[in-house]
């Protein structure tokens, strides 16, 4: 039976597309249309940010491992899920998913990767598909890792300085509660052994991106002499 690479791409596009499609069927399900206020916020952020889809869905709920998150996929609406108490800080941070086109990235590296460990299996051994197999979920989460980072640096951007430091107050206590925490993940989190293996980057690395963006903001003006 010969390769058609044209029909893989259909099937991995329409698998990615009915995952994106049930996830925002989960999120419309478990949360609710977002209150006039918190929508009136996520709005004025993503004018602000430009390159906002006007299409973009807001629902208000609790998230059960995140303050919020996002889907999006071409021919989709994208949209925002947020707790009631949503700072700017985490909008502005799930909105830049959004602008950065983030949930098509993945999307695409999951579709490059299935036709890259075909072609493993197809044009080399079965060893090197296996291997790639292994290696291939490694590669999607230090990728997943970069986009929360960039997300990060570009949410900085559009919020003020109270906004930043309400940030960093609350990945201290997530670093707090880590520490207190004695399960193996915990120890895991402590010894930084299961940072190969997390969506986002180190706390400790993202605390720090946010400290110098406001040491910047706090570094007083300096005039030079005529």
């Amino acid at each position: 039976m010969s390769y058609n690479p044209l029909s893989s791409l259909i099937t991995i596009t329409l698998g990615g597309a009915v995952g994106v499609a049930y996830a925002a069927y989960e999120v419309r399900r478990t949360g609710q249309p977002a209150s006039h206020e918190l929508t009136a916020r996520v709005y004025k952020l993503a004018k602000s940010m430009g390159g906002i889809p006007d299409s973009l869905e807001v629902r208000e709920g609790r998230a059960a491992t995140a303050k919020g998150f996002t889907t999006s996929l071409p021919l989709f609406s994208p949209i925002v899920f947020l707790e009631k108490e949503a700072d700017d800080w985490t909008i502005a941070h799930e909105l830049s998913h959004i602008k950065k086109y983030h949930g098509e990235k993945l999307h695409g590296l999951g579709i490059a990767g299935a036709f890259a460990i075909h072609a493993l299996f197809k044009k080399c051994s079965v060893k090197l598909g296996v291997a790639g197999i292994a290696l291939f979920p490694i590669v999607g989460l230090a990728y997943n890792r970069h986009l929360e980072m960039e997300a990060d640096l570009h949410a900085m951007k559009y919020v003020d300085t109270p906004a930043l430091k309400t940030a960093i107050q609350f990945f201290y206590r997530h670093l707090h509660a880590a520490d207190e925490d004695e399960s193996l993940s915990g120890l895991l989190s402590k010894l930084q052994i299961s940072t190969i293996g997390s969506t986002h980057p180190p706390v400790e690395a993202r605390i720090a991106v946010l400290q110098r963006e406001l040491a910047r903001r706090n570094k007083p003006l300096t005039h030079q002499k005529a």
